[in-house]
């Protein structure tokens, strides 16, 4: 009776490993670019100023997304690939052993490079989906500032207060592009 007991409990362990395996989740990146990245549940994430990576803990898989400040060296191996309407290109390195993909992308001017491991960056890169996020009207790389918020350029969830008219009372929008048009903001005395 244990040694069933305990086949029932690996097989069921083994069912739900395999079962989470598969699962996914993803970040929204809005700092360097706007981008959605879809990659395991059980993975990591490790966002710096101009780069996020994802990494499985257990055996060294990653994906990197990072603002490209160098310039690569030209590539006759490079291969063009093209990504949710992005296009560039991507060659593979090696390094201390393992094969590493890496494809350099253009996306809205800004060059990109997108790098990892062999086995998963298909998978991954796949998973890319680069979209205008929290500020679809905002395109310069400048501070936010009360315009952003007065004007609904910023489509964050940042709590705002607007009123139909000066007379009117203000109400709460769950963010500054909420706001219906005509109305104005509501600034404290």
């Amino acid at each position: 009776p244990a040694e069933i007991r305990l086949r029932a409990e690996e097989k069921a362990t083994q069912q739900k490993e395999d079962e989470v395996a598969g699962e996914m989740t993803e970040v929204m990146i809005d700092d360097f670019v706007d981008l959605h990245m879809s990659y395991p549940i059980r993975w990591h994430i490790k966002q710096w100023r101009g780069g996020v990576t994802v990494e499985d803990p257990a055996t060294g898989s990653y994906m990197t997304v990072a603002e490209q400040l160098v310039s690569p060296p030209e590539d006759s191996t490079a291969k063009p690939i093209s990504v949710d309407g992005v296009s560039g290109t991507v060659r593979t390195v090696t390094i201390d052993g393992k094969e590493i993909m890496v494809a350099d992308l253009l996306y809205n001017g800004q060059a990109l490079q997108v790098s990892g491991t062999s086995d998963m960056f298909e998978n991954l890169f796949q998973h890319l989906d680069f979209v205008s996020s929290t500020s679809p009207t905002i395109t310069d790389d400048r501070p936010l500032n009360e315009w952003d918020i007065k004007e609904g350029r910023l489509c964050a969830q940042v709590i705002t207060y607007a009123k139909q008219s000066d007379e009117g009372q203000c109400q709460a929008y769950a963010t500054p592009c909420a706001v219906p048009d005509g109305w104005q903001v509501c600034e404290g005395s």
